[in-house]
């Protein structure tokens, strides 16, 4: 159950009605609502002090840690909005990020990054700095569940990522989406699985925050087999990366686990059956950024029935297949559009959101059976999904482009057991370089998940009488 939308800020809502329940739990910490409440409270004098105030933009760059949603809460408590970054991204991405939406201030880990350099508008914010109290009454707003809540980046389809813009409203429609088919109760324990910054990772704390349960937040280098034996969490969100190691290193089902959410790109069925014959509660789940985590889930009675399948559509969300003219399928393949209460406001400092009559082009291809189950086929654009991580082929391929010896470059996903696909490219090259090389050059352009595992060298790279690539061509290259 929820708590209810009110006047007052949702940890708010939630220290009043149950102040001693376990908001968050870590090695060797363990902290109330109640106690949560006053820290974020001192956390927001300080963050006052340092200037922050309504509406402003405040970028974050930290781990999964237990300060993570003492911050988040402060900065809401503000009126601001937090954008949390990856930690991954390079020092020139994340700079990059930090000039898209404009962020007047970046909260980061002590001695992270420390190469980096903001703009010179940017006010960088230590997190040891936030320690001390400060003994002046912060500047509390009236909730307005209207207002920006946070805004994460996607990588999308283009060399640019996009950074979406969420409000309250729709990311506690999400959650009241989700408490209607599982039914939150106040035992649950919900395991930070996936980073925050990562719309998967940050609706696990919103959902814990507004079902008034528990956080569990395992330290940056702990495993997950051994979070699961420790936290014994109700809920974990993975990719199909961190399925394949559990069922490599035999993981045992801890006895309160009733959902693991599996997301994030390709499943491979054998690897679902598996973990399913093990016990794992799999629940099959479809989302994005822009719908605000998932909009269909595949409970684990369904799986038998339908394995390939995204589920069932969530109730709230209308999902339409329609053809290239926008023509409404029925039983066929097409683009998914989409309608939710959920969805996304827009994408800060870029007004071309695909919208038409409030229905969002995802860019997905799929269709729905006359069951009503959801399949995902491909994506229009060429998104490589690795171990739960969206890259852009187009970034990729053309800072390979950029090198002074490569002629011509053509960058896709190749399905893989162990990453749902790697980062694959076929390069022809003016000047004799070797793999390693070009892997060496792209380091200082982009992050390092991003450089692709396989690359082959071809004089000429496969392309059909129209000039287009010929994809089928380059895969039996490099099978």
């Amino acid at each position: 159950m929820l708590i209810k939308q009110s006047s007052n800020c949702w940890l708010e809502n939630t220290a009043l009605k149950h102040p001693e329940r376990k908001a968050i739990i870590s090695e060797n910490y363990r902290i109330t609502y109640k106690k949560l409440l006053e820290n974020v409270k001192t956390t927001a004098s300080n963050l006052y002090q340092i200037g922050i105030r309504k509406k402003d933009n405040v970028s974050i760059l930290i781990g999964n840690s237990k300060i993570f949603p003492e911050l988040i809460n402060a900065i809401w408590f503000l009126g601001a909005t937090p954008v949390p970054i990856s930690t991954r991204l390079n020092k020139n991405e994340i700079e990059d990020q930090l000039k898209i939406v404009k962020s007047k201030f970046l909260i980061i880990e002590n001695n992270f990054k420390a190469n980096l350099k903001p703009p010179k508008n940017i006010k960088t914010i230590k997190c040891n700095a936030l320690k001390s109290s400060i003994k002046i009454k912060p500047h509390s707003l009236k909730f307005n569940s209207k207002s920006n809540s946070v805004i994460l980046f996607t990588s999308g389809s283009t060399q640019k990522p996009k950074a979406v813009v969420h409000t309250f409203k729709n990311m506690y429609e999400s959650c009241k989406m989700l408490d209607r088919e599982i039914k939150f109760n106040k035992n649950n324990i919900w395991l930070a699985s996936l980073p925050f910054y990562h719309i998967g990772g940050f609706m696990i704390f919103v959902r814990s925050l507004l079902s008034a349960t528990t956080l569990a937040i395992p330290k940056n280098k702990e495993a997950l087999s051994k979070s699961i034996k420790i936290y014994n969490p109700t809920y974990i969100s993975i990719v199909s990366t961190q399925l394949k190691k559990l069922l490599d290193e035999n993981s045992e089902v801890n006895k309160n686990l009733n959902n693991v959410f599996l997301g994030g790109g390709p499943l491979e069925i054998k690897l679902c059956r598996n973990a399913v014959l093990k016990g794992f509660p799999i629940t099959k789940i479809f989302g994005s950024t822009e719908t605000c985590s998932m909009i269909s889930i595949l409970k684990p009675e369904m799986f038998d029935k339908k394995p390939m399948s995204s589920g069932k559509i969530l109730i709230g969300v209308a999902v339409k297949i329609v053809d290239k003219n926008g023509n409404i399928l029925k039983n066929k393949i097409g683009e998914l559009k989409i309608k939710s209460k959920t969805m996304f406001r827009c994408y800060f400092n870029n007004p071309k959101v695909n919208y038409s009559n409030k229905f969002f082009y995802t860019n997905d291809v799929g269709w729905i059976d006359p069951d009503g189950y959801l399949f995902i086929d491909s994506r229009k654009d060429d998104i490589i999904i690795s171990g739960g991580e969206n890259i852009s082929a187009v970034e990729v391929e053309q800072k390979i482009k950029n090198l002074t010896a490569v002629k011509d470059a053509f960058v896709f996903g190749l399905k893989d057991e162990k990453w749902g696909e790697l980062v694959a490219a076929i390069v022809s090259l003016k000047i004799n370089i070797s793999e390693d090389d070009l892997r060496n050059k792209l380091k200082n352009n982009i992050s390092s998940y991003k450089i692709p595992k396989k690359i082959l060298f071809i004089k000429s790279i496969p392309k059909n009488e129209m000039g287009k690539i010929n994809k089928t061509e380059i895969i039996k290259l490099f099978t």
